[in-house]
């Protein structure tokens, strides 16, 4: 099953847990310190890895075990727990593509730079959560 535990088993529950927390603090950093602030920070490269890395498991994670139960939704075991996790990627990629500091054009440079990288971080989601939906 693309390399995850057996669902149901104590492992995968607490694997599962964790990656939800995971992409919770993930979203909150972006949500309480904004793009502007995280973008100066040296780690900002690898939190946007991290993001891209975590979603590209999630959404391929997904993808695999629709195509496993030919895509009856109802039969798909961890749907939830990684459906969370994609949510909290996505609204944290929402909160940083919307910040007023990329949007306004007053970020200058640092802002160009700062979109790219998010620009890079996303592309990458976009294939496989298209073919998620």
């Amino acid at each position: 099953q693309h390399g995850q535990l057996p669902e149901g088993s104590i492992a995968s529950d607490l694997l599962s847990a964790e990656i939800v927390d995971l992409c919770t603090i993930l979203s909150r950093l972006t949500t309480n310190f904004r793009i502007q602030v995280l973008s100066q920070l040296p780690s900002f490269p690898r939190f946007l890895t991290a993001l891209c890395t975590m979603g590209q498991w999630l959404l391929e994670s997904n993808l695999a075990e629709c195509q496993s139960v030919e895509g009856d939704v109802e039969c798909m075991e961890g749907l939830d727990w990684r459906n969370d996790a994609i949510a909290q990627i996505l609204q944290c990629s929402d909160a940083m593509g919307d910040d007023y500091w990329l949007a306004s054009g007053t970020g200058g440079q640092e802002a160009a730079t700062a979109s790219q990288a998010l620009a890079s971080m996303l592309a990458p989601l976009y294939g496989p959560y298209c073919m998620c939906r």
